[in-house]
C-alpha cells in the first residue's frame, strides 16, 4: 500500500516538473520570436501591367534574392507562407531591345507590399531585366470536328451554329503566321432527338509554344424537329433532246419523297420541284438517268425513289 502511495507521488512530481520545463521552453520560444532578426531569405514575383505587344518568357526570374529584417514571429510566417510580390512593368524602361527595372524602381514597390512588421534592407540584384517575345493578335475561324446526327425520324434544321465563330490568338508572329483556322476537339454526338448546345474545347497546334488563344472552348448549337414526310409525282423534262426526235420516259413522272416540318410540307406542291434527264448522257440501250434539278431551299431532305427509267425514242 505505501509503495504505491509512494510511487504515485513520484509520478506526480514527473508530470508537474515536466509542465514547468513545457512553461520555460515556451517563454523563452515566445521571447527569441520576440526579438529582431537580420536574414537572407527571397520573395516569389509575378509580373502585371505589360505592354500588350510583349509575353514575358518563363526564363524572367521568378524570384527576388532579399535581405529583410524583422521579428522572429515575422519570419516563421513567412517561411509558412513564402511572400509574393506582384511587379507593375507599366513604367518599365526599354533600352537596345531590352526591357528593365531598376533596383530602385521595384525595390519601391517591394516596401509598399511589405508588412509593416517588416523591413527591406536591400535587395540582391541591382537591375531586374525582363526576357519576352514580341507578338501579334489575329483572329482565326473555328472548324468544328466530330459528328452532330439526329435520331430516326428527326432532323437538324440547317447546319450547327458555333459561338464564337472565331476566337482571337495573340503570340509571336512566326507561330501564329500560318493558322488559318482553330479546330474543336473531335466528339461525336449522335441519336439527337431535341434542340442541344454542347461546350467542346479547342485544340491548339503545337508549335504554339507562346501563344495564347481566346476564348478556348466554343459553344455548339443545333435545332432538331421529328419530321414528316410526303411524296409528289413531279413530272420529268428531258433536256438537249435533238431536234426532229421526240423521247417518251416510262413513267411520265417520278415520285419525289420529301422530307420537312408538318407545317411546311402543308405549302409545298409538285411544282416546286423540277425534276430533269440530259440525253446527252444517253447511251445505246441505257437507261435514263433522272435527277432533281430544282427544290425549295429551305427543304432538309428530298429524293427520288426511281432514278433510272425506261424510255422510248422516235423521229417526228
Amino acid at each position: 500500500m505505501f509503495k504505491k502511495i509512494r510511487h504515485g507521488l513520484n509520478q506526480r512530481k514527473v508530470q508537474i516538473f515536466l509542465l514547468f520545463l513545457l512553461v520555460a521552453f515556451m517563454l523563452r520560444l515566445v521571447s527569441k520570436l520576440s526579438e529582431d532578426y537580420t536574414k537572407q531569405s527571397f520573395f516569389w514575383v509575378s509580373y502585371s501591367s505589360q505592354p500588350d505587344s510583349i509575353r514575358i518568357l518563363p526564363s524572367t526570374p521568378d524570384q527576388i534574392p532579399v535581405r529583410l529584417k524583422g521579428s522572429g514571429f515575422t519570419f516563421l510566417s513567412y517561411s509558412i507562407n513564402p511572400k509574393s510580390i506582384k511587379l507593375d512593368l507599366s513604367d518599365m524602361n526599354y533600352r537596345n531591345n531590352t526591357y528593365y527595372v531598376s533596383s530602385n524602381d521595384f525595390q519601391g514597390q517591394v516596401r509598399d507590399q511589405l508588412a509593416g512588421s517588416m523591413q527591406l534592407l536591400d535587395v540582391g540584384i541591382d537591375t531586374l531585366f525582363i526576357e519576352y517575345v514580341t507578338v501579334i493578335e489575329k483572329v482565326v475561324p473555328v472548324e468544328v470536328q466530330g459528328s452532330f446526327t439526329a435520331a430516326q425520324n428527326h432532323l437538324i434544321d440547317g447546319s450547327v451554329k458555333v459561338i464564337p465563330e472565331k476566337v482571337t490568338l495573340v503570340g509571336p508572329r512566326e507561330e501564329i503566321d500560318t493558322i488559318n483556322k482553330i479546330r474543336t476537339r473531335a466528339a461525336d454526338h449522335l441519336d439527337l432527338t431535341a434542340d442541344f448546345s454542347f461546350k467542346e474545347e479547342l485544340t491548339s497546334p503545337e508549335n504554339l509554344l507562346h501563344t495564347t488563344m481566346s476564348p478556348g472552348q466554343v459553344e455548339i448549337t443545333g435545332t432538331v424537329y421529328k419530321f414528316s414526310e410526303k411524296l409528289f409525282n413531279v413530272p420529268v423534262t428531258v433536256l438537249n433532246v435533238p431536234a426532229g426526235m421526240e423521247i417518251k420516259t416510262f413513267p411520265e413522272q417520278v415520285q419525289v419523297l420529301c422530307r420537312a416540318k408538318l407545317d411546311r410540307l402543308k405549302t409545298l406542291t409538285a411544282d416546286d420541284f423540277a425534276v430533269t434527264a440530259d440525253y446527252n448522257t444517253l447511251q445505246k440501250e441505257q437507261l435514263l438517268q433522272v435527277r432533281i434539278q430544282d427544290q425549295p431551299g429551305d427543304i432538309p431532305s428530298a429524293q427520288l425513289l426511281d432514278t433510272q427509267l425506261d424510255y422510248i425514242l422516235r423521229r417526228l
